[in-house]
């Protein structure tokens, strides 16, 4: 089984219940809100896996939802493959991305904060990482979170009306 669980039925039910239940609450608890978007760059996070010197997507998208109370939600799109554990690691792990949204959520302003993996094919933390350990999961995690905010920061801008964007 090359270290990997048998399939569950039952945790791939309670999964697709717990998305069902979570996209019925979303959808019963629409607020307006301001959005933002911006992009940036966070070079040092990753490389190219199978080459150093062949280039890659260091991009950032961000997109930050502000509902009327001040409760700020974000979404930060990267390319890379979130595989600073590997697969020694027996433990279910957001691996940096995950520590990246919890350092989000407690040190800033963000309520709830999401990442959504880019195209990353040959993109990896293969030659940016130190080891295979939580330890630095939380480096590169924090690192990373510089980058977000950073974009936050420099490059967001504020959707006004059917697309429209207004420098905010």
């Amino acid at each position: 089984m090359n270290g990997y669980l048998p399939y569950t039925k039952s945790i791939v039910d309670y999964q697709h219940n717990q998305i069902l239940a979570a996209i019925d609450h979303a959808l019963k608890n629409l607020e307006i809100c301001e959005v933002k978007f911006g992009e940036g760059f966070a070079e040092g996070i990753a490389t190219n896996r199978n080459n150093l010197e062949t280039s890659y997507d260091h991009k950032v998208s961000v997109i930050t939802f502000t509902n009327t109370q001040g409760k700020k939600a974000i979404m930060y799109h990267f390319a890379c493959h979130p595989t600073i554990l590997n697969g020694n690691n027996v433990y279910i792990s957001a691996d940096f991305p995950g520590e990246v949204s919890k350092v989000l959520e407690d040190r800033s302003d963000v309520n709830c904060a999401m990442f959504i993996n880019g195209l990353s094919a040959d993109i990896s933390t293969r030659f940016t990482r130190k080891a295979s350990t939580f330890q630095e999961v939380e480096r590169i995690g924090g690192k990373s979170e510089e980058k977000i905010k950073q974009a936050v920061r420099e490059y967001l801008y504020l959707f006004a009306n059917e697309g429209e964007c207004e420098n905010g």
